[in-house]
């Protein structure tokens, strides 16, 4: 009885998710481990190198996120909300990563911010960054929201290349949680239940290397720091990566990407 009321308000929380996600978002990117990808390779190799492939995975999230209108530093919090969803099933989508684990549940909170923190880290605390994650989500939480109460949605991005490996994951955190504002704007976190969406992926280095012509061809290079740089809702720089002003050659091309992605040409 118990596992079953604990599904029927999780059940219950993914509607609330599913209702509100249109509300406002707060992101961030970063990178752990060593980048070993070289600036200055040609876009055909940043694919067909396992060496550069933090800059291959790096450049197809920022390629899906504009793909759905997904650009948190360009974007208002309340603009982003309605495109996160399909920002993830961009990226679940593209035959060059692997979900390996997509897991949510609730966590409670009492109204502080550190057993916010807390609550996150023992959602996997055997993630070897799971503490740096947990930190960075508290820090998303904005001090002050204006007349922007309501169901927020914190987007954590993580690349993780280690030191020893080529090898490359990707990790999509999410927190739905309700913030309440006082007359001068200030945030505060009533008592409730949030939702903590965790979802791995693993680079597929041979679908990489194997379509490097056609991923080269359609996506533009986006090494991690701009990358992560785009997904930082905190900061605007309208100069900073125009990709998604692109000419109507790379439209076409990119459209044709996508169509071989979801009909499994690659």
């Amino acid at each position: 009885m118990l596992f079953i009321k604990s599904l029927l308000v999780l059940c219950s929380a993914a509607v609330v998710f599913a209702r509100n996600s249109g509300e406002a978002v707060a992101s961030r990117a970063i990178f752990f481990g060593e980048d070993t990808s070289d600036s200055s390779a040609n876009p055909y190799d940043i694919y067909a190198n396992p060496k550069n492939h933090a800059s291959a995975v790096s450049s197809v999230l920022v390629f899906a996120a504009n793909e759905v209108d997904f650009r948190p530093s360009e974007q208002q919090p309340k603009e982003l909300g309605s495109n996160y969803e399909q920002f993830f099933k961009e990226v679940s989508a593209f035959p060059g990563f692997r979900l390996e684990r997509d897991e949510q549940v609730l966590i409670p909170l009492d109204g502080t911010r550190i057993q916010f923190e807390n609550a996150v880290f023992d959602t996997n605390p055997y993630y070897l960054h799971q503490s740096q994650v947990a930190r960075n989500l508290r820090s998303l939480i904005p001090q002050r929201a204006g007349d922007n109460g309501g169901y927020w949605l914190l987007s954590l991005i993580a690349i993780d290349k280690p030191e020893d490996a080529d090898a490359v994951k990707i990790a999509l955190v999410s927190v739905i949680v309700y913030i309440e504002t006082d007359r001068t704007g200030k945030v505060t976190i009533p008592v409730q239940e949030a939702i903590v969406r965790t979802s791995f992926f693993q680079a597929r280095s041979r679908v990489l290397v194997g379509n490097a012509d056609q991923f080269s061809e359609a996506i533009p290079i986006v090494h991690v720091p701009e990358a992560e740089k785009f997904f930082d809702s905190e900061k605007e720089d309208e100069d900073m990566i125009p990709c998604h002003q692109k000419p109507a050659a790379f439209v076409n091309q990119a459209q044709r990407a996508l169509e071989n992605w979801y009909s499994g040409n690659y």
